[in-house]
């Protein structure tokens, strides 16, 4: 997908076509269908959209997404459009290799493969998995990144900057399976649907929760938690 900034742009417009009124939906095509979320944020004025196209690229199933707030401003995603094959920084190479070895379990072709960071002058790993392994390979990878990032991120805020402020480790994968899309799709349908947020007093009540089960957990309090409990157990916040 794209960066953090054209990911916030985009679910903002998913937020704001939520909140219109009035506001539509417009289906079109045949083999490669799409699908356009528009409404108009002034009445006289150009609609502002966001389509999910579906295509192919290289024999690979993927959603392209164009998002225009309005004909006087170009589209504020990179090249207006995001493809979901990747995350992070992603080698050129097809995801698609028939003549792989699937590193989980022998199996001979491959979907996806998965490059993981390493240090400054080492080069980086890459795993290659089939069809029946990507998605809990896949899983157990992105859950290690974000753990070993969150760690690595909590002792550089602990030290308040004296040490040296950590590296993203170029962690990216790449796969022609469906799940990137139907995890995009999931999203969407959730910020489509806003749940009522909780009360003051909910979150105070989960603040005080969470710290009375610290010390049954192994390890410091994580840094996010940290400053959710302090923010919300007097109820204040």
């Amino acid at each position: 997908m794209g960066g953090p900034e054209e990911s916030r742009r985009l679910f903002e417009a998913l937020i704001a076509w939520a909140a219109a009124s009035p506001k539509g939906v417009r289906g079109g095509g045949i083999v490669f269908p799409d699908l356009t979320l528009h409404h108009r944020p002034d009445p006289t004025g150009p609609e502002a959209q966001v389509r999910f196209i579906a295509t192919q690229v290289d024999g690979a199933p993927m959603i392209r997404v164009e998002y225009v707030p309005n004909r006087e401003a170009p589209p504020t995603l990179t090249d207006g459009a995001v493809v979901l094959t990747t995350s992070g920084s992603a080698p050129a190479e097809s995801p698609v290799d028939g003549s792989a070895t699937c590193d989980a379990c022998g199996a001979l072709g491959t979907v996806g493969w998965i490059r993981g960071g390493a240090a400054e002058g080492v080069e980086p790993t890459v795993n290659r998995y089939c069809e029946r392994c990507w998605a809990p390979e896949a899983a157990w990878h992105q859950a290690k990144y974000e753990d070993d990032w969150r760690r690595s991120s909590d002792a550089w805020l602990r030290s308040e900057g004296r040490d040296p402020r950590p590296a993203s480790g170029g962690f990216s994968m790449s796969a022609a399976t469906w799940h990137q899309p139907l995890t995009m799709v999931r999203e969407i349908e959730r910020l489509l649907h806003p749940a009522v947020p909780p009360t003051a007093a909910a979150l105070a009540g989960l603040a005080t929760q969470i710290e009375a089960l610290a010390s049954d957990l192994v390890g410091p309090m994580p840094a996010e938690v940290e400053a959710f409990v302090h923010r919300y157990r007097s109820g204040a916040g």
